[in-house]
């Protein structure tokens, strides 16, 4: 058997253990905020928490089953099989980012004062990036061609679509997209002083985005410079992390929601370097 196909092999099985490792770990650790300010806060609309249990969920429950079929004891498998994983992993990742790509756009949009500009350009973008997402991802699922290998007893995946850099380019192209509008937003107004201007932009959660916006720019350059399984592997890690940062971020914005209705009065109070209130929002997601 060629050499490459088992280093592959090698590398799927426990590079995509990581993701799975790190999603279980910070479940753990999330466990009490997630019933605080998740199920048991009345002020969470329905939706939300849907969208928060796929988020969760259904990622888990994907990279946890992907673990399992490469780590060569996994039962039942044929090339049919094979197939229809890769497609169930296409379609819940296409799914699945676009409600972290919501949650991102709706929660730094409500950060931003509900500007109407600001809206029309997230929406519009992140409508057509969708759209595009989904038409290519697609096409590129007609072109994988995974075989189950009966020696290593898991999906080996040897062709790697041509169109594949184009989807996640896409996806690069609306997280530049929102970083961009999250400086413009904190240039767009004359500033005293150079605190103010980086207080504005922890309060768009640049960080944030700049972390998510690494974690995905890893799917476009292991689309370039790596084979189709370990291009596989990398956008399932990557997005065992990404999804990690989003719930990061629904929690604790949650937890605002909830810190503000359940006071009397809520006020922003700003210290003598122009940091606010809601500026600590963003530092549980610092790096």
């Amino acid at each position: 058997m060629d050499s490459e196909i088992l280093n592959t092999v090698q590398f799927m099985k426990y590079f995509s253990a990581v993701g799975l490792v790190a999603m279980v770990y910070d479940h753990i650790l999330t466990v009490p905020d997630e019933i605080k300010v998740v199920w048991g806060n009345k002020n969470v609309s329905r939706l939300s928490k849907i969208a928060f249990a796929v988020n969760r969920y259904m990622t888990e429950g994907i990279i946890a089953y992907t673990v399992y079929v490469f780590s060569g004891s996994a039962q039942g498998l044929d090339d049919a099989a094979c197939s229809t994983f890769l497609w169930i992993f296409g379609a819940s990742a296409i799914v699945v980012g676009a409600i972290s790509q919501a949650i991102v756009v709706l929660r730094i949009y409500h950060l931003w004062d509900d500007r109407t500009r600001v809206a029309n350009a997230l929406i519009y973008t992140f409508i057509a990036c969708i759209t595009s997402t989904i038409i290519i991802g697609c096409m590129v699922e007609l072109q994988l061609q995974p075989k189950f290998s009966a020696a290593l007893r898991t999906c080996v995946i040897t062709v790697k679509p041509k169109i594949l850099p184009v989807l996640f380019g896409v996806q690069s192209f609306f997280d530049i997209l929102v970083i961009s509008i999250a400086v413009y937003n904190a240039l767009e107004n004359p500033r005293r002083n150079h605190l103010e201007l980086i207080s504005s932009l922890q309060k768009d959660g640049l960080t944030f985005l700049l972390v998510l916006f690494a974690l995905r720019a890893a799917y476009l350059i292991s689309s370039v410079v790596g084979n189709a399984g370990q291009c596989f592997v990398i956008v399932a890690t990557c997005w065992a992390f990404s999804a990690i940062l989003s719930l990061r971020l629904n929690l604790r914005l949650d937890g605002l929601v909830l810190q503000r209705d359940t006071s009397q009065v809520f006020e922003i109070q700003w210290d003598s370097s122009g940091r606010s209130d809601l500026d600590s929002v963003w530092e549980d997601v610092k790096f």
